[in-house]
């Protein structure tokens, strides 16, 4: 085994641990820019749009 087999397979290791990851965060969805907006602050009172 050479040192690019090597990197190259932690990084297919690291992107499939990233992709679990996501899909246990955003439960299979796409994730969402508005969604996680407004995860992230609290209520506002108002009709606010995500963009």
């Amino acid at each position: 085994m050479n040192i690019f087999s090597g990197i190259r397979d932690r990084w297919k290791a690291w992107l499939k641990r990233m992709a679990d990851s996501n899909k246990e965060a955003f439960h299979g969805e796409v994730p969402d820019c508005c969604k996680l907006k407004q995860q992230n602050q609290p209520k506002s009172e108002g009709g606010e749009n995500c963009r």
